[in-house]
């Protein structure tokens, strides 16, 4: 059994505490809750409809999620590679004059 499917039957049929299921499963408290609030959200309880295997199961919970954003990457040129961490940075340096305020010292 998925432990999708556990975690529902846990809930529904044994009615135990997210916590319980959770040492049951092996899963976090957090994933035990996303599970059920993701259950709760597409009208899925227990016991599932025979038709219903994990393949459906894990469609309808998360057919809604999308995937992560993805973060810009800095440019190469201003980025040093592990194969060649002790070369000169390729961005010049800031110098004082570029900074307002008073010089240090």
């Amino acid at each position: 059994m998925s432990q999708i499917k556990e975690v529902l039957r846990l809930h529904h049929e044994a009615k135990l505490a997210y916590s319980q299921i959770a040492l049951a499963c092996g899963l976090s408290k957090g994933a035990v809750s996303k599970y059920l609030n993701l259950a709760k959200a597409q009208d899925i309880g227990w016991p599932l409809p025979q038709s219903m295997d994990e393949a459906q199961l894990e469609s309808r919970l998360f057919a809604d999620n999308k995937p992560p954003r993805r973060f810009v990457e800095p440019s190469v040129s201003c980025r040093q590679t592990a194969d060649a961490p002790s070369a000169p940075h390729p961005c010049p340096p800031a110098t004082a004059s570029q900074y307002p305020g008073p010089s240090p010292g």
